[in-house]
C-alpha cells in the first residue's frame, strides 16, 4: 500500500498583496478558476468557499497545481 504525499510550497507573486501555493497534485487538470469574490464562487468550488471564509480573503485564482490568494490591503 503506498500513500501518495501532499506537498504545498509558496511562491511571491508581483502583486505584494497575492500569495502563490503550489502542490504536486492537480487541482484542476486543463482548467483555471478565478473568483473575486466570495459571491462569485456559488459552491462551484469547496477549496474557494473555505479560503473565503477567511475575513482577510478578497481573491481566489485556482490552476491546474496551484492557488492564488490575494488578502485585503490591511
Amino acid at each position: 500500500n503506498t500513500t501518495e504525499i501532499l506537498e504545498i510550497y509558496q511562491e511571491a507573486t508581483p502583486n505584494p498583496e497575492s500569495l502563490k501555493f503550489v502542490t504536486n497534485q492537480g487541482l484542476l487538470p486543463n482548467y483555471q478558476a478565478d473568483f473575486k469574490t466570495k459571491e462569485a464562487v456559488q459552491g462551484n468550488s469547496a477549496l474557494a468557499d473555505a479560503l473565503f471564509e477567511l475575513p482577510f480573503v478578497q481573491g481566489v485564482f485556482l490552476s491546474q497545481n496551484f492557488v492564488t490568494v490575494t488578502k485585503t490591503p490591511d
